[in-house]
């Protein structure tokens, strides 16, 4: 619950306050604390719940006025705001709020990954669609690229271990690309899936060359029904490989 201290405080540090629930030591520096929010904000949420924590705790709206605004229910806006407080929060991200963005990112999996992995990047033969996966901007040429990489593969395949793989089942999520489909924010209203299963399965996707979705591809009828059109392409272009076929 928040204090009556946090809503006494200014925009951003009564959004902070409200996240760490503890007051920010005074040695800290707060411009590093700043940009720590900055890019948590840009990364790890959607615009629209970004927006939501703006008008709350800049602009003093209450959730029913931000509701009205926004064309959405007040149980949505809640539940958004909820949610983005308890993932800065976790142990992944609370960093880049009490110690700022720079000791954040000696901490944070993310850069962790890309430094682990960076050989490997080198290493790659780049495929049809070479670099990461969000710098596709067309639906179609994504889901062409995560079957590339192996989407129409079982998310056992992934060995994210028996209880990720099991949460993942679980909820229907059988193939890599159906994974793909998936945002963090989604993935976290499963039950038991908590920020160490998000941030296991982000790595080993990484690993993959692949990640989970960023707002593009969503589970449209559309999208849904190319991604299974490619798989089952690629499905039959492996079949008529192994009869010798090509």
């Amino acid at each position: 619950m928040e204090t009556k201290k946090n809503l006494q405080l200014e925009y951003p540090w009564n959004f902070i306050d409200a996240v760490l629930k503890e007051p920010l030591s005074d040695s800290v520096d707060r411009a590093e604390v700043e940009r720590g929010l900055e890019y948590l904000l840009s990364t790890l949420v959607s615009e629209d719940t970004r927006t939501m924590i703006e008008l709350k705790y800049r602009d003093g709206m209450t959730q029913y006025a931000i509701a009205e605004q926004l064309g959405v229910t007040p149980s949505l806006v809640g539940e958004r705001i909820r949610k983005a407080v308890r993932r800065f929060h976790g142990p992944h991200y609370n960093t880049f709020l009490k110690n700022g963005y720079a000791e954040g990112m000696k901490k944070n999996p993310k850069d962790l990954w890309e430094s682990k992995y960076s050989k490997l990047d080198a290493r790659r033969v780049p495929g049809t669609y070479p670099g990461h996966i969000h710098d596709i901007k067309d639906p179609c040429k994504r889901i062409d690229a995560i079957i590339e990489r192996g989407g129409a593969l079982s998310v056992w395949k992934l060995r994210l271990g028996t209880r990720a793989s099991n949460i993942l089942l679980r909820h229907h999520i059988q193939l890599i690309w159906h994974l793909c489909f998936y945002t963090e924010e989604e993935l976290l209203d499963f039950e038991d899936c908590g920020d160490g299963t998000i941030a296991r399965i982000v790595d080993t996707l990484y690993q993959w060359d692949l990640a989970l979705d960023d707002g593009l591809l969503g589970s449209t009828e559309e999208s849904l029904k190319y991604a299974e059109y490619a798989a089952n392409l690629c499905d039959a272009l492996d079949e008529q490989k192994e009869n010798g076929g090509i």
